[in-house]
Protein backbone atom coordinates (compact mmCIF):
# COMPACT_ATOMS: atom_id res chain seq x y z
CA UNK A 1 0.00 0.00 0.00
CA UNK A 2 1.78 3.39 -1.15
CA UNK A 3 1.65 6.04 1.32
CA UNK A 4 2.77 9.76 1.10
CA UNK A 5 2.54 12.97 2.55
CA UNK A 6 0.14 15.27 0.85
CA UNK A 7 -0.92 19.38 1.84
CA UNK A 8 -4.68 20.50 1.57
CA UNK A 9 -5.45 24.17 3.67
CA UNK A 10 -2.05 24.25 4.46
CA UNK A 11 -1.77 21.08 6.30
CA UNK A 12 0.10 17.81 5.78
CA UNK A 13 -2.22 14.65 5.88
CA UNK A 14 -1.25 10.95 4.77
CA UNK A 15 -2.56 9.89 1.24
CA UNK A 16 -2.96 6.08 0.60
CA UNK A 17 -2.97 5.11 -2.97
CA UNK A 18 -4.71 2.02 -2.76
CA UNK A 19 -5.86 2.42 -5.92
CA UNK A 20 -2.54 2.64 -7.79
CA UNK A 21 -0.96 -0.22 -5.68
CA UNK A 22 -3.94 -2.58 -6.60
CA UNK A 23 -2.78 -1.61 -10.67
CA UNK A 24 0.85 -2.42 -10.06
CA UNK A 25 0.69 -5.77 -7.77
CA UNK A 26 -2.10 -6.82 -10.69
CA UNK A 27 0.49 -6.34 -13.18
CA UNK A 28 3.30 -8.34 -11.48
CA UNK A 29 0.84 -11.19 -10.32
CA UNK A 30 0.16 -11.60 -14.42
CA UNK A 31 0.73 -14.86 -15.63
CA UNK A 32 4.92 -14.66 -16.57
CA UNK A 33 5.77 -11.47 -14.98
CA UNK A 34 7.46 -13.22 -11.90
CA UNK A 35 7.41 -16.14 -10.02
CA UNK A 36 5.36 -15.90 -6.55
CA UNK A 37 8.72 -16.20 -4.57
CA UNK A 38 9.53 -12.46 -5.68
CA UNK A 39 6.52 -10.80 -6.33
CA UNK A 40 6.93 -9.71 -2.32
CA UNK A 41 10.14 -8.19 -2.71
CA UNK A 42 9.55 -6.50 -6.15
CA UNK A 43 6.10 -5.44 -4.50
CA UNK A 44 8.34 -3.76 -1.82
CA UNK A 45 11.13 -2.17 -4.57
CA UNK A 46 8.00 -0.53 -7.00
CA UNK A 47 6.52 0.70 -3.78
CA UNK A 48 9.58 2.57 -2.05
CA UNK A 49 10.59 3.84 -5.93
CA UNK A 50 7.12 5.28 -6.65
CA UNK A 51 7.00 6.86 -2.93
CA UNK A 52 10.28 8.78 -3.62
CA UNK A 53 9.12 9.88 -7.05
CA UNK A 54 5.97 11.22 -5.21
CA UNK A 55 7.55 12.87 -2.84
CA UNK A 56 10.11 14.79 -5.02
CA UNK A 57 7.24 16.00 -7.15
CA UNK A 58 5.07 16.60 -4.42
CA UNK A 59 8.23 19.20 -2.93
CA UNK A 60 8.42 20.53 -6.48
CA UNK A 61 4.68 21.25 -6.39
CA UNK A 62 4.96 23.01 -2.80
CA UNK A 63 8.01 24.88 -4.06
CA UNK A 64 6.19 26.57 -7.41
CA UNK A 65 2.98 26.98 -6.63
CA UNK A 66 1.25 29.76 -4.98
CA UNK A 67 -1.33 28.47 -2.34
CA UNK A 68 -3.58 31.90 -3.01
CA UNK A 69 -2.92 31.60 -6.69
CA UNK A 70 -6.77 31.30 -6.81
CA UNK A 71 -7.95 34.00 -4.29
CA UNK A 72 -10.72 36.60 -5.83
CA UNK A 73 -9.02 40.09 -5.79
CA UNK A 74 -10.28 42.99 -7.38
CA UNK A 75 -9.50 44.01 -11.24
CA UNK A 76 -5.95 45.55 -11.97
CA UNK A 77 -4.44 44.30 -8.67
CA UNK A 78 -1.47 42.18 -8.76
CA UNK A 79 -1.00 39.16 -6.57
CA UNK A 80 2.24 38.17 -5.68
CA UNK A 81 2.67 34.52 -6.11
CA UNK A 82 3.99 32.34 -3.49
CA UNK A 83 3.54 29.99 -0.75
CA UNK A 84 1.77 31.59 2.55
CA UNK A 85 -2.00 31.53 1.62
CA UNK A 86 -3.93 34.70 2.33
CA UNK A 87 -4.31 34.12 5.72
CA UNK A 88 -1.32 32.97 6.80
CA UNK A 89 -0.45 36.35 5.35
CA UNK A 90 -2.28 38.21 7.67
CA UNK A 91 -1.59 36.49 11.08
CA UNK A 92 2.11 37.08 10.01
CA UNK A 93 1.63 40.75 9.59
CA UNK A 94 0.07 40.37 13.10
CA UNK A 95 3.49 41.59 14.46
CA UNK A 96 2.71 45.37 13.02
CA UNK A 97 0.05 45.76 15.36
CA UNK A 98 0.95 43.46 18.05
CA UNK A 99 4.85 44.36 19.02
CA UNK A 100 5.13 47.65 20.81
CA UNK A 101 6.97 50.19 19.28
CA UNK A 102 7.58 53.89 20.52
CA UNK A 103 5.53 55.60 23.33
CA UNK A 104 3.41 51.85 23.78
CA UNK A 105 1.84 51.93 21.09
CA UNK A 106 2.21 49.42 17.91
CA UNK A 107 3.99 50.34 14.49
CA UNK A 108 0.76 50.14 13.06
CA UNK A 109 -2.95 49.73 14.22
CA UNK A 110 -4.99 46.73 13.55
CA UNK A 111 -7.58 48.76 11.36
CA UNK A 112 -4.59 49.70 9.24
CA UNK A 113 -3.12 46.39 9.03
CA UNK A 114 -6.48 44.42 7.93
CA UNK A 115 -7.36 47.41 5.34
CA UNK A 116 -4.05 46.96 3.80
CA UNK A 117 -4.23 42.98 3.43
CA UNK A 118 -8.01 42.95 2.73
CA UNK A 119 -7.32 41.04 -0.83
CA UNK A 120 -3.90 39.15 0.75
CA UNK A 121 -0.82 40.28 -0.62
CA UNK A 122 -1.73 42.14 -3.94
CA UNK A 123 -0.48 45.15 -5.31
CA UNK A 124 -3.05 47.92 -5.97
CA UNK A 125 -3.11 49.21 -9.84
CA UNK A 126 -2.37 52.85 -8.02
CA UNK A 127 -1.38 54.56 -4.78
CA UNK A 128 -4.53 54.35 -2.66
CA UNK A 129 -5.69 57.73 -1.31
CA UNK A 130 -5.62 56.82 2.21
CA UNK A 131 -1.77 55.23 3.42
CA UNK A 132 -0.42 54.95 6.72
CA UNK A 133 2.24 55.96 8.56
CA UNK A 134 4.35 53.73 10.24
CA UNK A 135 4.96 54.88 14.45
CA UNK A 136 8.59 54.39 14.57
CA UNK A 137 11.99 56.24 16.29
CA UNK A 138 15.05 56.39 17.46
CA UNK A 139 14.61 53.51 19.62
CA UNK A 140 12.20 51.57 17.83
CA UNK A 141 13.36 52.14 14.26
CA UNK A 142 11.53 51.06 10.37
CA UNK A 143 14.58 48.79 10.27
CA UNK A 144 12.60 46.55 12.20
CA UNK A 145 9.57 46.93 10.01
CA UNK A 146 11.85 45.90 7.22
CA UNK A 147 13.32 42.74 8.24
CA UNK A 148 10.03 41.71 9.39
CA UNK A 149 9.30 42.14 5.90
CA UNK A 150 12.49 40.86 4.52
CA UNK A 151 11.47 37.03 6.79
CA UNK A 152 8.49 36.76 4.57
CA UNK A 153 10.32 37.70 1.76
CA UNK A 154 12.77 34.63 2.52
CA UNK A 155 9.93 32.02 3.38
CA UNK A 156 6.92 33.09 0.84
CA UNK A 157 8.98 33.81 -2.45
CA UNK A 158 12.09 34.02 -4.60
CA UNK A 159 14.60 36.73 -5.43
CA UNK A 160 12.29 37.59 -8.73
CA UNK A 161 9.65 38.70 -6.39
CA UNK A 162 11.48 40.57 -3.87
CA UNK A 163 10.62 44.10 -5.33
CA UNK A 164 7.36 43.36 -5.65
CA UNK A 165 6.52 42.35 -2.36
CA UNK A 166 8.26 46.02 -1.30
CA UNK A 167 6.40 47.39 -4.37
CA UNK A 168 2.95 46.89 -1.76
CA UNK A 169 4.52 48.10 1.44
CA UNK A 170 5.59 51.09 -0.67
CA UNK A 171 2.24 51.55 -2.16
CA UNK A 172 0.30 51.56 1.23
CA UNK A 173 3.08 53.00 3.76
CA UNK A 174 4.67 56.67 3.67
CA UNK A 175 7.59 56.03 5.10
CA UNK A 176 8.48 53.47 1.77
CA UNK A 177 6.25 55.48 -1.01
CA UNK A 178 9.37 57.27 -2.18
CA UNK A 179 10.40 54.47 -3.94
CA UNK A 180 7.97 53.99 -6.35
CA UNK A 181 9.42 57.44 -7.94
CA UNK A 182 12.35 55.50 -9.20
CA UNK A 183 13.62 52.45 -10.29
CA UNK A 184 16.92 53.28 -8.82
CA UNK A 185 15.23 54.24 -5.57
CA UNK A 186 13.98 50.83 -5.33
CA UNK A 187 16.72 48.89 -6.37
CA UNK A 188 18.82 50.72 -3.45
CA UNK A 189 15.64 50.12 -1.64
CA UNK A 190 15.58 46.33 -2.19
CA UNK A 191 19.67 46.06 -1.58
CA UNK A 192 19.09 47.44 1.94
CA UNK A 193 15.94 45.31 2.98
CA UNK A 194 18.21 42.28 3.93
CA UNK A 195 18.51 39.22 7.04
CA UNK A 196 20.44 40.96 9.51
CA UNK A 197 18.21 41.34 12.68
CA UNK A 198 18.07 45.07 14.06
CA UNK A 199 19.87 44.93 17.32
CA UNK A 200 16.96 47.02 18.34
CA UNK A 201 14.60 44.34 17.97
CA UNK A 202 12.97 43.19 20.89
CA UNK A 203 10.78 40.34 19.35
CA UNK A 204 11.42 36.64 17.47
CA UNK A 205 9.46 37.56 14.50
CA UNK A 206 9.95 33.91 13.64
CA UNK A 207 6.99 33.30 16.27
CA UNK A 208 4.32 34.44 13.59
CA UNK A 209 5.74 32.12 10.88
CA UNK A 210 2.86 29.49 10.22
CA UNK A 211 3.58 26.49 11.71
CA UNK A 212 4.13 24.33 8.94
CA UNK A 213 7.22 26.59 8.63
CA UNK A 214 8.58 26.68 11.72
CA UNK A 215 10.26 23.25 11.48
CA UNK A 216 13.14 24.54 8.83
CA UNK A 217 13.36 28.19 10.43
CA UNK A 218 16.72 26.98 11.75
CA UNK A 219 18.57 27.34 8.34
CA UNK A 220 17.36 30.71 7.67
CA UNK A 221 18.84 34.38 8.65
CA UNK A 222 18.22 34.92 12.11
CA UNK A 223 14.99 35.54 13.82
Amino acid sequence: MLQYEDVIDGKVIKVIDDFFMGIRIADLKAPGNLNEENITTQEKKVSEQDALKLQAQDTLELQTISPVANESIPEGHQLVPGKFTKEETKEFFRFLYKEMSGDGKSFLLESEVSEMFKYGLAIPPAPPAKKYKLNCSLKFPKSIVEFGIYKFFYHHTTSEHKKDILKFFANYLIDFEKVLKSEVDMRTWSSNVVGKRPGRMKFAIGEYLPERMKEGAGNSPQL
